[in-house]
């Protein structure tokens, strides 16, 4: 009897609670995530990501997991040379994870116009703005492509889907660019491939789209995603600026694959041309309230306010081009939205995006089916692999799958360590060049270009789309007495880890661009080299003043061939698109290096 009265009244209390809790303002279904779900961070969860971070030399990372309306949120490792530890507030560049922001806010341009809430008029004879707009009709007077028909037909969506024939051309702009300017040179960039042919990774087309928004919207980019999104969802420590990340106290260094410290890549010199394709400094703290709203189909749970308009968050998360085949049997194949890309794992649906640049490496990713989001935030380069084993392993624990993509990238073989040769300085004195460990003028022909004396490609190069390359010979700058003041910087900043006095084969590259600035060209057949890109830091960077390289930035420029005229003067060369892995059109026609490279340069 004392057991029935007890379990009556247990039985009494528990549905009086539950029918308070009805009364909330909480849909049934979120209700029942809040009681049901399971914890994230367990033991082994935490004891997985340890072991990732210090076997990779990931410095530090973030990582929040959503499920519903509930954010766990834990830090690992440190932010700092300091040892500062890494926290939900610790703010890091999310890179290319900036896309979706830049898609979102031009949706939410044209849900403006579609509804009259607009402050700038679209040009005279254009009737709508929206996905399928052709962007000769927006952009009249900066819009041009050398592909006649991309240049009349491309819409919004295909240069936000990377379906536009344009390869990356990431060594196209320069610090000093705007996004204006970036969006007048297209009209030089070779395509590789027709529009809508092929899927290839573009940053140009979201430069191209904030200027869109700034045009349109009659404020910045930064302004209005901003007022738009930011904002409303008190997205407090979100940011462009370094500066002011840097003023809260809450940003972390950047790292290096090999984990020395190195600059933080995007200042505010060039926080407008970073912006759309990946100029974002938030997180996961704010990260996890756009997760939310992402959860909820673009609505803010916390207000109810609408921040994606429900067109907008379709068509963002839609799918439009094929990036891959799938890979493994687990995977579907892979498609590209706006900013996201969409696939399933053992039959669960994935939203997913990464972010890489130097000194930081992201993965997001939302299950809008299973009421799940997981961000991992990492400042070091190259570890998107390890965020995603991450990523899937809380995603297979969570849904209880078998552990099939978390284990397969946890156990990929770490890549041997290249460590650049730490040359003694040649001399105390920073400003002045040791021109007496040279090679002499007579040991620099090479047999397999026909005994083609090294120095005479050394030179000027130029592209109306490009900025200027300069090809440095050792030997040319000895016979000339340095005068050439790029070649003898650039030669000197070599000089801490190359012998010139043991290799006579290699032209030094300089071009000005964000990503690079240097490159090695080594001989590989009759005027063709093998370029490896490179990023040198000659007196170290933060607390360690030893020279160092970012190796990880080896494959960013293509391979050069250069064309001798008959004269036997070097007239030019050809450079190719580093991301291109197929016969591109170009190609298939055939003619000569200079019509059939992906870039062309003339010799000045």
């Amino acid at each position: 009897m004392l057991y029935q009265r007890v379990l009556q009244t247990t039985l009494a209390l528990l549905a009086t609670v539950v029918a308070v809790l009805s009364q909330q303002q909480y849909p049934a279904a979120e209700f029942a995530a809040r009681i049901t779900h399971k914890p994230a961070f367990t033991p082994q969860l935490r004891g997985f990501i340890e072991t990732l971070r210090k076997n990779w030399t990931i410095p530090g990372l973030s990582v929040a997991v959503i499920q519903a309306d509930d954010a766990e949120l834990e830090g690992f490792g440190h932010s700092t040379e300091e040892d500062v530890e890494v926290n939900a507030h610790t703010l890091f560049n999310i890179a290319s994870c900036s896309k979706a922001f830049l898609a979102g806010s031009l949706g939410i341009l044209m849900d403006d116009f579609t509804n009259g809430r607009n402050v700038t008029p679209l040009p005279v004879g254009l009737e709508f703005f929206d996905w399928r707009t052709e962007v000769k009709d927006l952009l009249p007077n900066d819009w041009a492509m050398v592909d006649e028909w991309a240049h009349k037909k491309a819409t919004i969506r295909d240069l936000l889907t990377h379906v536009s024939g344009l390869p990356s051309h990431d060594l196209s702009y320069t610090s000093s660019d705007s996004p204006v300017d970036v969006v007048r040179r297209m009209r030089h960039l070779r395509p590789s491939f027709g529009l809508r042919e092929k899927f290839q990774y573009n940053n140009q087309m979201y430069v191209l789209a904030t200027h869109i928004v700034s045009l349109y919207s009659s404020m910045s980019y930064i302004e209005f995603v901003t007022k738009r999104i930011f904002t409303p969802l008190k997205m407090n420590f979100t940011t462009f600026s370094k500066l002011e990340a840097l003023g809260t106290g809450l940003l972390s260094h950047a790292f290096s694959a090999e984990g020395r410290r190195i600059p933080f890549w995007f200042p505010d010199s060039i926080a407008d041309l970073a912006a759309g394709p990946g100029g974002i400094n938030s997180n996961a703290h704010d990260m996890a309230k756009w997760i939310r709203t992402l959860l909820h189909e673009g609505i803010d749970h916390s207000t109810n306010q609408t921040i994606l308009p429900s067109s907008v968050f379709r068509a963002m998360t839609s799918a439009y081009s094929i990036v891959s085949p799938a890979q493994h049997s687990e995977f579907s194949f892979v498609a590209y939205g706006l900013g996201w890309n969409r696939f399933s794992y053992q039959g669960h649906e994935i939203l997913q995006h990464s972010g890489a640049i130097p000194g930081f490496s992201v993965q997001l990713a939302v299950l809008p089916n299973d009421n799940i989001g997981v961000i991992v935030l990492c400042n070091a380069s190259q570890k998107e692999n390890q965020a995603a084993a991450i990523v899937y392993r809380i995603v297979e624990s969570l849904l209880g799958l078998p552990w099939i993509a978390s284990s397969r990238l946890a156990a990929l073989q770490k890549a041997q360590q290249l460590h650049p040769p730490k040359s003694e300085r040649h001399s105390d004195d920073q400003n002045s060049f040791p021109l007496s460990t040279l090679p002499s003028h007579t040991d620099s022909t090479m047999a397999g270009n026909g005994g083609f004396s090294l120095e005479k490609y050394a030179g000027t190069y130029t592209n109306p789309g490009y900025p200027n390359i300069t090809i440095c010979s050792p030997v040319r700058l000895a016979s000339e007495s340095a005068n050439d003041k790029i070649c003898s910087e650039t030669l000197k900043n070599f000089s801490f880890f190359d012998d010139f006095s043991k290799s006579n084969t290699t032209l030094y590259l300089a071009i000005p661009s964000i990503w690079v600035r240097h490159a090695r060209l080594q001989p590989a057949g009759s005027h063709c080299f093998n370029v490896t890109s490179t990023y040198l830091f000659p007196e170290g960077y933060g607390r360690d003043k030893s020279p160092f390289e970012l190796r990880e930035m080896a494959g960013f420029m293509g391979d050069i061939e250069f064309v001798v005229g008959n004269n036997g003067r070097v007239v030019g060369l050809g450079m190719e698109n580093s991301d291109v892995r197929e016969v591109t059109d170009r190609q298939k026609k055939g003619g000569t290096v200079r019509d059939t490279a992906g870039v062309w340069f003339d010799k000045i």
